[in-house]
């Protein structure tokens, strides 16, 4: 049952980051798609983030617990999609808005991967946390307009987005190795005090008293 939930939840960051990566992209050298389309595909695909989560609420048997809120997420994520699409003019009026936030969503969850690689102790966590940082200023820049940094590049929000786009795929890439590595630790570990307090009686069981 976790396991299908955690399989659920990283399906949903890699839509994210996919979308992302794809919106930024197009509105970096996609040139002759139309902004109301890449709208479309922005709604569209938090849609499609909200119908998984409900599928996974169901799937996994999530129900049964009272600590899962993956239907309850994914029907407002539904919600969010579709209005969206209904007032796609109005989206295409505030889409760098739209993007930012997806930006700073990317960018904490880059963050929480940072803080798990520093509890398994990686120290590949420091250049998580640049990243992680580095993409949440980007993304807080870009939602708070402050235009004497965001102005000295074209298209800064659509870079942002790109990035952390990517800088989510990589953390969630090395959080995954950095988990499996820590699993072989400890099982490694496990089987080395197995073997020891298997030992241990032998060993004792083997001395001669010298004073005989």
């Amino acid at each position: 049952m976790k396991s299908s939930t955690s399989k659920s939840s990283v399906i949903s960051q890699i839509l994210l980051a996919a979308v992302a990566i794809a919106l930024g992209y197009l509105l970096l050298f996609g040139k002759s798609v139309a902004l109301i389309t890449l709208c479309q595909i922005l709604c569209g695909g938090i849609v499609a983030i909200g119908v998984a989560s409900i599928a996974s609420f169901f799937l996994a048997g999530d129900y049964r617990r009272i600590d899962r809120y993956g239907f309850a997420l994914g029907t407002l994520l539904v919600l969010m999609g579709l209005i969206g699409l209904i007032r796609i003019n109005e989206v295409t009026a505030n889409f760098e808005i739209y993007t930012g936030l997806v930006s700073l969503i990317l960018g904490v969850l880059v963050l929480q991967g940072t803080v798990q690689m520093k509890v398994l102790d990686y120290p590949v966590w420091i250049l998580n946390l640049v990243i992680s940082l580095a993409s949440i200023a980007g993304a807080f820049c870009v939602l708070s307009d402050i235009t004497v940094i965001t102005g000295k590049i074209a298209g800064f929000s659509n870079w942002i987005l790109l990035i952390c786009g990517c800088a989510c795929l990589f953390s969630m890439l090395v959080t995954w190795i950095c988990i499996l590595l820590a699993a072989r630790r400890e099982k490694k570990m496990e089987a080395e005090k197995a073997a020891a307090a298997e030992r241990g009686p032998q060993g004792c069981g083997s001395r001669t008293d010298p004073g005989y």
